[in-house]
């Protein structure tokens, strides 16, 4: 198939005949390139797991999984995001203790590694924020669920936004703040 918009319908049927059709649209984004998938190893629910390879690392604690599991992985690029995915096991895998995941980028400028962060990319393609430090050519940080994940740079400032000004009755005045990634670290009145 191109890219780009196609339709799909499907009919199913019963040894009665009766049918049932679904039409829809799909989008065929060939942007997306898989580099590397991996299906050799097993994690074993009671032991830790480790993995490391040229792109990332992470570290399972025992009895961190439910069940033993497949240890599945796949490396790829989007043209929506800076830096490569890295997509490790399924985001429906529960865990129940915190793992340890880095990703090795070595190409950050040093004026930046300290706004790099970890982030997880939601099912609606937004970001959310994984606490990460930059440490030997890597960034590591601390998941709690697993699933799809990217290096972020986070540049945007937080917002102040005054809801209204200051009102003499109750010799107060009334104020937001913001941080669309990152959230707020502090904040003092």
């Amino acid at each position: 198939l191109n890219a780009g918009e196609h339709n799909l319908k499907i009919i199913v049927s019963d040894s009665y005949n009766n049918t049932s059709e679904l039409s829809l649209k799909f989008i065929l984004d060939k942007t997306k390139k898989i580099t590397k998938e991996n299906k050799h190893q097993i994690i074993n629910s009671e032991r830790i797991f480790n993995f490391n390879n040229s792109e990332f690392e992470i570290y399972i604690p025992s009895f961190s999984l439910y069940d033993d599991t497949d240890f599945i992985y796949k490396s790829y690029t989007d043209s929506r995001y800076e830096y490569p995915i890295i997509e490790i096991l399924s985001h429906t895998i529960p865990t129940q203790k915190t793992c340890l995941l880095s990703i090795i980028t070595g190409d950050i400028k040093k004026n930046m590694r300290a706004k790099t962060v970890i982030t997880k990319i939601n099912k609606d393609s937004t970001l959310k924020y994984i606490n990460s430090e930059w440490q030997d050519g890597k960034i590591i940080g601390k998941i709690k669920e697993f699933g799809k994940f990217t290096v972020s740079i986070d540049t945007i400032k937080p917002q102040i936004k005054i809801n209204n000004p200051y009102d003499k009755e109750c010799d107060c005045m009334s104020l937001e703040i913001s941080d669309e990634l990152s959230g707020i670290k502090s904040y003092r009145g």
